[in-house]
């Protein structure tokens, strides 16, 4: 059974990330470490503007790599939008 979004240590996988990059600076790396960092900057985002009384629903991103019903933000009550998710680059890569 897969673990849930908000139980994994995402702060572990950044590091990792950061340690892979100095091994493997491609630019492969740089895309998925910068789609992992993504999901903070976002909730950050979120709660400033809502503070100031704004309606934040939807995020759109161009690949949702979670695969999560929802998208990786739901948690906090935003519905994701994506150009490709996962699914989509490995059909892609497939052809």
């Amino acid at each position: 059974m897969p673990g849930r979004f908000k139980d994994t240590d995402w702060a572990q996988i950044l590091t990792l990330y950061d340690l892979l990059l100095t091994m493997t600076p491609t630019s492969a790396v740089r895309v998925n470490r910068a789609v992992l960092t993504t999901g903070g900057a976002v909730r950050d985002a979120t709660f400033a503007l809502r503070s100031l009384g704004a309606t934040v629903e939807v995020v759109l991103c161009a690949i949702d790599p979670s695969g999560q019903l929802g998208g990786p933000v739901a948690d906090v009550g935003l519905e994701t939008r994506s150009v490709f998710t996962s699914s989509d680059l490995d059909t892609a890569h497939t052809l």
